[in-house]
């Protein structure tokens, strides 16, 4: 919690350079500051390498975790700031369901000149942001404070499916900074801890775009495997109070792989009069209700066991837009005779196997002799090689 955080921070290692906007080195007065904060709000604080958390949840907190929407981004941090000059002011606006300061990994004492703070209501969060953007909280120093933007959201593939979101998250931890949440889905079909794939929250923007820079540069391993296919998730948003009070389905899961529409509606009998649908999708269904009371009561007269699972009951998210239209994936064409038309400059076509256009092995087979081309070298991608052959493709037999 905080005193063991605060100890290991503020021990010997304190950075004796003076930071940046004049500042003053972290020092053992700050540390005491933190603690009497602590001591008198009750809220905890956890120091990690990258980042410190404080709060979350506050003492006796029994509401919600708040949603995106209650979150704000504050800028222009001096380096050496610390939660005893920041808490003050922002909880003067409304209760602060946590705060995170981002710290440079390398340098615990230094902050990276931001941190994020989640209000417990996002009328809280809206109140802060008119009342505190440009605050002075220290002379000459002007806080920026506003909505926190930018997906915070990666998608990636060839995960170890015998993993639990814990043991992910620890192991992610040690590749990148601000892993804040591992999202995976069971696969009760193959009985495994996951489906080869996750989702990972981070902790701001900029972070999950370091990490997807990093996974693309160079090859990152996980429990022994290539972290493949990072890509942008598409972000989570909340229904609106509005969207909710219309939702009339629930969704249940997770089911026994073979439970049919038949067993989820007799399981529901006693709402027989009440059901417009139901809706089976390998683990999970979806009920379908004339009324919003009608989901109401399912949800807590139902039992909570279907064909020897135990599931979860609750209401739908509401469908969303349209969804976006996947760019066709890039075709190389081949002609008549055979001929590779090559989307790359020099190589316009070369000579092939005339039956290797329908062949669905062909990428395999290509890159397979890319990498057993003359020298070891791609010609496709490598400019010395293409020049050395006076800027045409070979028509050697190693194609």
């Amino acid at each position: 919690t905080g005193s063991s955080g605060i100890n290991a921070e503020y021990g010997d290692e304190c950075n004796p350079e003076a930071t940046e906007n004049g500042t003053e080195p972290t020092s053992e007065p700050v540390k005491t500051k933190v603690e009497e904060l602590l001591e008198r709000t009750g809220y905890p604080l956890e120091i990690t390498a990258n980042c410190r958390t404080y709060g979350g949840p506050p003492p006796d907190y029994t509401g919600d975790e708040p949603t995106c929407k209650s979150q704000i981004f504050i800028g222009r941090l001096p380096t050496d700031m610390r939660e005893d000059e920041l808490v003050p002011v922002f909880e003067a606006v409304g209760r602060i369901y946590v705060l995170r300061i981002i710290m440079e990994r390398d340098q615990p004492n230094t902050n990276r000149g931001y941190a994020f703070l989640y209000y417990c209501t996002p009328e809280e969060a809206d109140s802060a942001i008119k009342q505190l953007d440009n605050h002075e909280i220290r002379p000459g120093v002007h806080l920026k404070v506003c909505k926190s933007e930018g997906n915070r959201r990666l998608y990636m593939g060839n995960v170890h499916k015998d993993k639990t979101a814990e043991e992910l998250k620890g192991e992610l931890s040690n590749l990148f900074s601000g892993v804040e949440r591992v999202t995976i889905q069971a696969d009760t079909v193959k009985n495994a801890n996951n489906r080869g794939y996750m989702f990972v929250d981070f902790l701001d923007h900029k972070l999950a775009v370091d990490a997807k820079k990093a996974c693309t540069s160079n090859k990152k391993i996980l429990f022994g495997r290539w972290i493949r296919n990072v890509d942008w998730a598409e972000t989570q948003h909340s229904p609106s109070e509005t969207d909710i009070k219309t939702i009339k389905a629930l969704h249940i899961a997770p089911l026994t792989v073979g439970t049919t529409e038949e067993q989820i509606r007799e399981h529901f009998s006693s709402f027989k009069e009440a059901i417009t649908d139901v809706q089976v999708v390998r683990e999970f269904a979806f009920v379908h209700f004339k009324t919003r009371e009608d989901a109401e009561r399912a949800v807590t007269e139902v039992g909570k066991e279907i064909n020897g699972s135990t599931v979860t009951i609750q209401f739908a998210n509401p469908r969303g837009g349209a969804k976006k239209k996947r760019k066709p994936p890039m075709r190389t064409s081949f002609g008549a005779q055979g001929n590779l038309q090559s989307p790359y400059p020099n190589f316009d076509s070369f000579k092939g196997p005339e039956h290797r256009g329908a062949d669905p092995n062909m990428a395999m087979w290509m890159a397979k002799k890319r990498r057993t081309g003359p020298g070891g070298g791609d010609p496709w991608f490598d400019p010395s090689y293409s020049n050395q052959v006076g800027g045409s493709n070979p028509t050697g037999s190693w194609w």
